[in-house]
């Protein structure tokens, strides 16, 4: 684990075989945690996410909201932030960056936007987006496990969306607004036809 000679689900796969093997813990407890409701939802989850993406289903809505060119720089940075949120929701936080990086990349060629003003509005929405839907994070769904493992009442699937939203919308318009201005100012991304000048030629 400490070297990354090994990969980290191999590294957790021989450290419950290694307890077992040496009698600290029985098979049964050992391998309790693959049996979790947390951990078939979140395989489940990343399952989803990776359908949804590879079906197109993503990249079409992005295509879709980002086509137009009716819009400035504070109106991207909503519309990449809510997207991120919306889409963080139902998927894991690497798949929607994983669809957005492109987008952005491809945005800040055409309007000479610095990639880093628009990523950094796709990484909070990220973050703001997981406070949706139960379902939205590893950390909502291992919470409403450890609750209904204690007794108590697990979260429903849109209890807290409300709130959630809430906080998606103002951390949005903080972006926008006053947030713009600790958004870092670096060097356009540029085509490696603009890079070499290809044109020329």
């Amino acid at each position: 684990f400490v070297t990354d000679a090994l990969r980290y689900d191999l590294v957790a796969l021989l450290v419950a075989v290694g307890l077992a093997a040496t009698g600290a813990l029985t098979p049964g407890e050992a391998f309790a945690g693959f049996g979790s409701d947390a951990v078939l939802v979140i395989a489940s989850m990343c399952v989803f996410g990776e359908a949804l993406s590879r079906c197109g289903a993503a990249e079409a809505l992005c295509e879709r909201l980002f086509s137009g060119e009716g819009y400035g720089e504070r109106g991207l940075v909503v519309r990449l932030a809510l997207v991120a949120g919306l889409l963080a929701s139902v998927m894991t936080d690497t798949a929607v960056v994983a669809i957005l990086i492109p987008v952005a990349h491809a945005i800040g060629r055409r309007r000479a936007i610095p990639i880093a003003r628009l990523l950094i509005p796709v990484s909070f929405g990220c973050f703001l987006g997981d406070l949706l839907l139960v379902i939205g994070s590893a950390k909502n769904i291992a919470l409403n496990g450890a609750l209904a493992e204690l007794g108590a009442r697990p979260f429903g699937m849109f209890e807290f969306t409300s709130f959630g939203l809430l906080v998606l919308g103002l951390g949005v318009l903080y972006l926008a607004g006053p947030g713009r201005a600790l958004l870092p100012a670096g060097a356009v991304a540029e085509s490696y036809s603009q890079r070499y000048r290809l044109r020329e030629y």
